[in-house]
């Protein structure tokens, strides 16, 4: 390796001085070409103003610079016309850095040249490892910023423009570098290649070596250690080791600690690896120092600026992001014009920031707007997409064509080309976008050297613009981020359409990733629709592609492992997806940390998963972890942290400690509504569960009034925002759900104001329906709350299909209110079609299931059928002890209905029996003043009175009068005779039973 390595760096080179020093105002070059002869007559002048200067016989010139220019500052150089058969080789773009004017000797720039068609560049290794350099960090740039759809494209663009920079061919520019991988002995020019190649472990494996020797070296050869570890860097982030790419960038910052450019791949790095605050800072001084060397609006600020941006989002700061993202893309629509790759990348992050704050109808403008641009493009410079017809006419470099493409390339090759030239290939690298005319260009210089007819050419160029028919990589992008949008939204089917649609069209045009990413979101998109079945089998199918592709440690594919494990917990195979939870924790953790966002996701799903089956001891202690872990990282305010506070409380409630639990969701609701405000999805998540927790409490009516509001502001707008009362909601909310699915809603008018009702289709809308219905249910309305729930069933099942889980639970609601109607012959009915689709579709054990075949057992028992309710409710035991645990709320709950039938089937013992293992779990584990304990030790009590066993139902009565003497509000109208019935036994007593109230 000689010294000739000055190829791959921006930074300065100190040379000997010559007779005159650079002085203030003043810049000292030294140009030579690649052979390391200086190279005299050279004009040369900076592009920012300043004077000329030619190269004496020296190669050295002496260029004055423009006023104000300080040390430090970049500044961009360019050939004058008498040198433009000569181009820029060291640095690339002609950006150099300029050095301390008082230094001695004097400092000089290094400016390393290449002469234009010169095919002896393409034999020095060194200008092979820069042009390689070149391709791999300008194709990491646009990466960073998400410029073309296709990697494939990216690379094979930039390699494009370096060669036409060159003036040599792409082919044989791309076969130099793969040949050069084979006979160089250097680990860095050999890792180089391999990354080149997509040969990431190779890579890695070869600059971790080639670190290594150069920092044997140190100081004699610290320009390869930068080299080195900023390339490793670039191939452990492709690999998803991240903060194994942290470390490496951080290696390479140790030498240049104020490199912006290092320093914004570092940003990107920790983006990756979920350290955003760090980060921030990072990118900050990345920014701050391109500002100031190269200005606010060169390309390299406003990526670094966008990828603050990225971080700033991560970090939960939206509305900081929002606001940059608004400053980079005003800057790239004014500079690029709207078409322009980066403005629609811009477009994109902002986007997805409006979609996080839940600004959708701005997002969905921006959205719009960008599929109406990218669509309006490719009409007029359509992709020349990979389609197996356009391989016809298209030979491209990278691998991954469609299967067969190979051989129906050599029969056009045989029918437009000499049989004879077999070297002269058609190789084609317009996959990015190009017009015509591009096309043309390429042709008329490929058919040219190797003396094609020039017709033939052109007409197979017009042939790939022609078929091509499909839309383009940053149209299908659009689509797909229009998709999330309407997945976000409620509209699944919408986002299902384009999601398929953005599969189908763009099977070639996505790359690999990209299309495992679309694919896996439409797998999520079709369980969000119900079908469970459907949406295993594709994530099963982008796991197995995943593993093999990516790799088993890729965050990508640990992602659809846990995408997999949440399909397969939605089945009802609770230990099946907590097997897949842990493995997936096991995992990230290893690969990714401890504190890493997505380990921090799975430890989130675990515990949900444990919660599901019944180990709240677990599901608490892990959610603990995961809260104080979120807040010191991420901070109180995130919104991860706030999920997690709300997940723990909901885990707290299951536990029946419902005070607690209230306590932790008025803080979580405090929080958001300081952060997100009154409306956010998340708020409103808040307001719904601290309702449903007032519920518990026997607190109706602030149930209600709170039920109300976040039925207001989900899906029927008031116009005034004065508050309507309950008669108005219910009549509001009938009206909402007798329109058709995704109609907008006429204007409705009364004397004091307009009022719009929008919103009632979206599935958290009539989720909150739902749970308002369930709570005037339990204050005794059932009536309305019939009506309701035959609404939101009716609309569920015009909008979700009749076999989405929604619809199962609106049905089971519909028959519970049935029952407390007394229509039990109706409700008998409805809860065995309940329980027969829960069966088909969820499985015979899936808890929603089991509590179909409980309700149903309920009904069954009112009816008089003791016998066959019996059956039911022990086979609903077995399982849910087997599945759930013998101490979970739904177990003790059975448990407890079962004791119950024993005692009307005349069975006192087995029913005292199974009473007392309840009612001691449920003291245990809930306390006395438990709703449920109280139901349950009232069972008991009459049990223990019927076998005449007076001393212990006197103990019982004893402890229960106690008990809702300090439990609050009575409990729902369903369990409100047993609460009548205890209090009248209290009076016989000579205990004071309270008188209830309406609040806490």
């Amino acid at each position: 390796m000689n010294n000739k390595r000055a190829l791959l760096l921006l930074l300065l080179l100190t040379l000997p001085s010559y007779d005159a020093g650079a002085g203030e105002g003043y810049l000292n070059l030294h140009i030579r070409d690649t052979s390391g002869m200086s190279l005299k007559g050279i004009e040369i002048e900076p592009a920012n103003g300043g004077v000329p200067a030619r190269t004496n016989r020296g190669g050295k010139a002496r260029l004055k610079l423009s006023p104000g220019t300080r040390e430090g500052q970049l500044i961009p150089l360019r050939l004058r016309q008498n040198a433009s058969d000569w181009v820029f080789i060291s640095p690339w773009d002609g950006w150099i850095r300029v050095p301390p004017f008082d230094e001695r000797p004097t400092s000089f720039v290094s400016i390393i040249l290449g002469r234009r068609q010169d095919r002896s560049l393409l034999e020095s290794g060194d200008t092979l490892v820069a042009i390689t350099s070149r391709i791999l960090t300008e194709s990491d740039q646009r990466k960073q910023q998400e410029i073309d759809i296709a990697s494939n494209t990216r690379r094979t663009t930039v390699l494009e423009e370096i060669a036409l920079e060159l003036g040599l061919s792409a082919r044989d520019i791309d076969r130099a570098i793969r040949t050069q991988a084979d006979r160089s002995g250097d680990p860095l020019e050999r890792g180089l290649a391999a990354l080149y190649e997509k040969k990431y472990s190779l890579a890695a494996t070869l600059l971790e070596k080639s670190l290594e020797s150069a920092q044997e070296k140190k100081r004699i050869l610290d320009d390869d250690i930068v080299e080195s570890a900023r390339y490793l860097g670039q191939a452990l982030r492709e690999l998803g080791k991240y903060p194994q790419s942290v470390a490496a960038f951080k290696e390479a910052l140790i030498l240049r600690p104020s490199d912006p450019e290092l320093l914004n791949e570092f940003g990107y790095s920790l983006i990756r690896n979920g350290e955003y605050s760090r980060a921030e800072g990072t990118l900050r001084r990345s920014v701050e120092i391109l500002k100031s060397s190269i200005g606010s609006r060169h390309p390299l600020t406003l990526a670094a600026t966008n990828n603050l941006a990225e971080a700033l989002r991560g970090s939960g700061d939206l509305a900081a992001a929002r606001d940059l993202h608004k400053q980079v893309l005003s800057a790239r629509r004014e500079i690029l014009g709207q078409e322009h790759p980066s403005t629609l990348r811009t477009m994109r992050g902002l986007s997805t920031t409006l979609v996080l704050q839940q600004d959708f109808q701005a997002a969905q403008q921006l959205l719009d707007q960008m599929l109406e641009i990218t669509e309006r493009a490719s009409r007029r410079s359509p992709y020349a997409v990979f389609t197996p017809r356009t391989n016809l006419a298209v030979a491209p470099i990278q691998q991954g064509n469609a299967e067969g493409a190979e051989e129906e390339r050599e029969t056009l090759r045989k029918r437009w080309l000499d049989d004879r030239d077999e070297d002269k290939k058609l190789d084609i690298f317009f996959e990015d976008q190009g017009d015509l005319a591009q096309v043309r260009d390429y042709l008329y210089r490929e058919t040219i050297s190797s003396r094609q007819d020039l017709s033939a050419a052109v007409e197979i160029g017009e042939n790939v613009l022609g078929i091509s028919s499909s839309m383009s990589g940053s149209s299908a992008l659009t689509m797909v981020n229009l998709a999330n949008l309407l997945a976000l939204k409620g509209d699944f089917t919408g986002a299902r359409r384009l999601y398929s649609k953005a599969l189908e069209d763009s099977c070639y045009c996505l790359d690999t990733k990209k299309r495992l990413s679309v694919k896996s979101n439409l797998a999520e998109t079709i369980r969000f629709q119900g079908d469970l079945a459907g949406a295993r089998a594709i994530h099963e199918e982008v796991l197995e592609e995943r593993r093999r592709e990516l790799g088993p440690d890729h965050p990508s594919t640990l992602d659809s492992m846990n995408n997999l494990a949440e399909t397969i917990r939605a089945q009802g195979d609770l230990r099946k997806a907590r097997e897949i939870f842990e493995k997936v924790l096991e995992d990230r953790r290893r690969t990714l940390g401890a504190v890493h966002p997505d380990t921090l996701t799975s430890m989130n799903n675990l515990a949900e998963t444990k919660r599901d089956l019944g180990d709240l001891r677990g599901a608490h202690d892990l959610h603990e972890r995961t809260l104080a872990i979120r807040g010191e990282v991420l901070g109180v305010a995130h919104p991860d942290t706030l999920d997690s506070g709300n997940n723990f409380a909901e885990t707290v409630r299951a536990q029946g400690e419902l005070w607690l639990a209230l306590e932790m969701h008025n803080n979580t609701l405090s929080t958001r509504l300081r952060v997100l405000g009154t409306k956010h999805p998340d708020t409103l998540k808040s307001r719904h569960n601290l309702a449903e927790v007032l519920r518990e409490l026997g607190d109706l009516e602030q149930a209600r009034r709170l039920h109300e509001s976040v039925l207001v502001d989900r899906g029927l707008a008031l116009g005034t925002g004065k508050r309507s009362d309950s008669a108005e909601v219910i009549e509001l909310a009938e009206r909402r759900l007798e329109r058709g699915p995704w109609h907008a809603g006429p204007k409705v008018q009364d004397d004091e104001s307009r009022s719009q009702i929008t919103g009632g289709e979206h599935p958290d809308t009539l989720s909150s329906m739902s749970s308002f219905a369930e709570t005037i249910r339990e204050q005794g309305e059932v009536s309305a709350a019939r009506r309701l729930h035959e609404e939101v069933l009716r609309k569920r099942a015009a909008i979700l299909g009749p076999e989405h889980p929604d619809v199962s639970s609106s049905m089971n609601d519909l028959a519970e209110t049935l029952r407390m109607q007394g229509d039990l012959a109706a409700a008998h009915q409805l809860h065995q079609d309940t329980l027969n689709l829960r069966r088909n579709i969820l499985g015979v054990e899936h808890p929603d299931t089991l509590s179909s075949m409980a309700n149903l057992a309920d009904t069954i028992r009112e009816e008089g059928d003791l016998r066959t309710a019996r059956r039911l409710q022990e086979q609903v035991l077995g399982s849910r002890r087997r599945l759930l645990g013998s101490e979970h709320p739904g177990t003790l709950k059975t448990m407890n209905d079962l004791a119950v039938t024993l005692r009307e089937l005349g069975e006192l013992s087995a029913s005292r029996k199974l009473g007392e293992v309840v009612v001691r779990a449920q003291r245990r584990r809930f306390g006395e003043q438990f709703p449920g304990t109280i139901v349950s030790s009232w069972n008991l009590f009459l049990a223990c009175e019927l076998i005449e066993d007076n001393s212990s139902a006197a103990r019982i009565l004893e402890t229960l009068c106690g008990s809702i003497e300090r439990s609050g509000p009575p409990l729902p109208a369903s369990q409100q005779k047993v609460h009548a019935d205890i209090a009248r036994r209290c009076d016989a007593l000579g205990r004071s039973a309270p008188k209830f109230g309406s609040g806490l």
